[in-house]
């Protein structure tokens, strides 16, 4: 047994024409086609049709310090394995906490390090450039979400 970390994006998607805009209607009809569903499958659903994407974007083992963080900064100090949104500002939280750790790892502003910086700096480094990529545009719309499994 041990710690596993998951951080999700999801994206909601309609078929309507509405504030998403023209390209997440296309986005959907054409992930109703590639999941097999025609056009009379899709005439035939209730209500306000919709489709929820998600994509796994972050996976983590024993990366504690990350898990502590997600603790006390999203989970409102709650460590019981449960599904919580992670909104951009978290992640940019997130990211200047990185930072500030590398300049003085002596600090435990933001992290209680289990080891040395050392031990842990590449794997916050690499966290730091994912941070950018699903802070930047590609990502703009989605939803993060973080949970955990001992």
């Amino acid at each position: 047994m041990g710690l596993d970390m998951y951080l999700t994006a999801r994206k909601f998607l309609t078929p309507n024409i509405g504030a998403q805009g023209e390209s997440d209607a296309l986005k959907y009809q054409v992930l109703a086609s590639t999941m097999g569903l025609t056009q009379d499958d899709l005439d035939k659903f209730l209500g306000y049709p919709s489709a929820e994407v998600q994509f796994s974007v972050g996976y983590w083992r024993k990366f504690y310090e990350l898990h502590n963080w997600f603790v006390g900064e999203v989970q409102n100090g709650d460590d019981d394995c449960r599904q919580y949104d992670v909104d951009r500002e978290a992640l940019e939280t997130l990211k200047v906490a990185i930072a500030e750790t590398a300049a003085d790892p002596t600090s435990d502003d933001h992290f209680s390090l289990e080891g040395s910086w050392e031990d842990v700096k590449e794997e916050f480094e690499d966290l730091s450039k994912m941070i950018d990529y699903w802070l930047s545009p590609t990502f703009e719309g989605w939803n993060f979400i973080y949970q955990s499994s001992w």
